[in-house]
Formats: C-alpha cells, sequence, structure tokens
C-alpha cells in the first residue's frame, strides 16, 4: 500500500473537508491528504447534463483516454431540442450546431454551463474527488441563442433522460460501463405539479413518462452494481420548503431495492445549506455533499444546485441556514441540480 500524500486544499475546500479529522472546532483544516490508487481508478462517472467545455480545462479533463477515460455522447438532437416557433425564427433565435459544448460561461450560474461544473467537481483531474475514474459525459440539454449568439433559454427535456438511460443500460449490457464499479449522476429534477398540469391528456402523459422512467431505473437496478445519485432539489427556501418527494425522479426511491441515493448539500459546519429541499417522510436525504468553489473569483458554485457559498481566495462569506437535522456521519458524494419543467419552453427559475 502505498504512502498517504497530502497537498495544499486551500482553494478547493470540499477535497481538504473530504479528509479532515473529525474535529468541530476545526472542521477545515485546508490539506487533502490521499492515497494514489485510491482516486478512482476502474470506476466510471455518468453525467447526464447540459454539455461539458473539456477542451477550455485541459487541467480538468485531460484528452480521451490520456491520462484518464473520457467519453462523450450527445442525446440526438431532435430529442433534446424542441421546435421553434416560426416567430422564434424570425427574431434570429435559432439552435446552434450540434456538439458536446456546453454554452454559456461554466462559472456564471446554472442551468448554463452545469454540466462543466458537475463534471469538474466530480472528476477533474485536479479539482475532482475521483480524479482518475473514467468521465461518461452525456449531454442531454440544448441552448436557444439569440442573433448575438447569447444563450436566452436552455432546457432538457424530460425525453433527453429516458433517452440517456437506455442508452446507458445498453453500455453497461456491453461491458463499455462496468457493473459494479458505476456512478450514474441524474442533476435535474421536475416538479411533479409542472409535469403533471390539470390539461387534457397531460396526466396520461405524465404516467407514460413516469412508467418509462421507472422501467429504464429497473434495468439498471436489474443489471446491478450501479449507484445513481439524484440532487434532493433546491426548494428549501421557499416558504414553506419544497421538500424531496415533491419531485421527479427523486420519488421513485421508494420503490423496493431502489438503486437511486438521494444528496442533499451541507456547509462545513455540517448544517444543511439554505437551498436544499429538506427532506419528506418518503423521500430521505441519503448521502450529504459539501459546498466548495472553483477557482480565485467570487463564484456562486452549486454542489447539489440545491445550495451556494461565495469565496474569494479561498475565505467563505458566511449566508443564513436552516437548522434542518443532519447526521452526525457525513457521506460525501458530489451532485448537483438544475429544475426543469417537462413540456415548459422556458426553463423553470432555479433561486
Amino acid at each position: 500500500m502505498s504512502a498517504i500524500q497530502t497537498e495544499d486544499a486551500s482553494d478547493r475546500l470540499h477535497l481538504s473537508l473530504l479528509s479532515s479529522a473529525k474535529d468541530h472546532d476545526n472542521p477545515n483544516t485546508r490539506l487533502y491528504s490521499y492515497r494514489e490508487e485510491a482516486q478512482g481508478q476502474g470506476t466510471w462517472i455518468v453525467i447526464i447534463n447540459t454539455g461539458y467545455n473539456w477542451e477550455q480545462f485541459p487541467e480538468e479533463f485531460g484528452r480521451p483516454n490520456e491520462p484518464r477515460p473520457l467519453v462523450l455522447w450527445n442525446v440526438p438532437e431532435d430529442v433534446r431540442n424542441r421546435e421553434l416557433d416560426p416567430d422564434e425564427v424570425e427574431s434570429g433565435l435559432h439552435w446552434p450546431s450540434d456538439s458536446e459544448i456546453d454554452y454559456g460561461e461554466p462559472f456564471e450560474g446554472v442551468p448554463e454551463g452545469h454540466g462543466t461544473q458537475i463534471a469538474i467537481l466530480a472528476g477533474g483531474m485536479r479539482t475532482g474527488v475521483a480524479r482518475r475514474a473514467g468521465l461518461y459525459l452525456i449531454k442531454a440539454g440544448g441552448a436557444v441563442l439569440n442573433e448575438e449568439e447569447e444563450v436566452v433559454e436552455e432546457d432538457i427535456c424530460s425525453l433527453s433522460l429516458i433517452v440517456a438511460l437506455n442508452h446507458i443500460v445498453e453500455k453497461l449490457k456491453d461491458g463499455s460501463l462496468p457493473p459494479g464499479k458505476t456512478v450514474v449522476v441524474i442533476d435535474t429534477l421536475w416538479g411533479i405539479p409542472d409535469v403533471s398540469p390539470d390539461t387534457l391528456g397531460a396526466e396520461q402523459d405524465y404516467r407514460d413518462w413516469c412508467g418509462q422512467l421507472d422501467q429504464s431505473l429497473e434495468e439498471i437496478d436489474r443489471i446491478g452494481g450501479v449507484l445513481v445519485s439524484l440532487a434532493a432539489g433546491n426548494e428549501g427556501n421557499r416558504d414553506p420548503p419544497g421538500r424531496t418527494g415533491d419531485f421527479m425522479p427523486n420519488i421513485l426511491s421508494q420503490r423496493n431495492a431502489s438503486p437511486l441515493v438521494i444528496v442533499g448539500a451541507v456547509t462545513s459546519q455540517g448544517q444543511l445549506a439554505r437551498l436544499t429541499s429538506p427532506a419528506s417522510n418518503s423521500v430521505p436525504i441519503t448521502c450529504y455533499a459539501i459546498l466548495c468553489t472553483l477557482g480565485e473569483k467570487i463564484y456562486c458554485c452549486q454542489i447539489c444546485r440545491s445550495s451556494t457559498i461565495l469565496y474569494k481566495a479561498g475565505q467563505p462569506f458566511r449566508q443564513p441556514l436552516w437548522n434542518y437535522p443532519v447526521p452526525d456521519r457525513l457521506n460525501v458524494v458530489c451532485n448537483s441540480c438544475a429544475m426543469h419543467s417537462r413540456t415548459s419552453k422556458k426553463r423553470k427559475a432555479t433561486a
């Protein structure tokens, strides 16, 4: 067994907290301790998100199979991109050419740049929790641009999630993704009232979609050895707060032997973050993710997209907290959440 190595992680709070001693008075030592052979080698992180600007951050992504596995796959355009109305086309709105690009500055917020952030946090070679894990990055969202090439709308349609999950099932079956060594990150949630509106045929459409989603997850469960990570939600600051059981696909975690793990965000003090949706009785939060920052500038960085913390040069700015109970021992994983409507043209506000 190799010796434990240590590096300065003052600018990467989440890595420091991963290996900190259990000391409530000094939870952040600003040091990250790890073993070379325990950085995710041989495992795969599959992320379903808005896109990935992997070439923009070579120090985090590397190149395909250099120095670790990196695969990119896009949900077909005709699935992920809605048809623009004639008046939208006339005004100059358009879809960009098909690529894995994550439109929007990655660190300005979500959903623009959301996929890039999450891939870096989960498996970035400098910032990621699992630096040597293979990254299987699925682009399931699209961005509508105006004449100035600015993002005016970005969304992940509900059908994209089904197509992405079915693709994952295929790769698990053919061995491209190894059962027992694969984690799937789903960081898009749909509020149940939004996806089951009281209109003609909408309820049946919703039931059909839920059935397809349940079938895909059932197939993943049947294959076995795959953990599916879902964000808790970002409705914790509402009055009353939205809870985990208010969202799809979170409610499917109630299934027997479900492979779904619901992830909430906590601060360095072990408190549930302000925006994180608290658990409902039927859909408990089973893991917790630590808030972090990327870079030296002030950024609003979302882990679980249910929470926010601001940093400048590694120094935290305090934010108000809800005092929901959090278990003593925290299981730490990376996840993020963006809220979407299943059928709406415009994305749902997230904060």
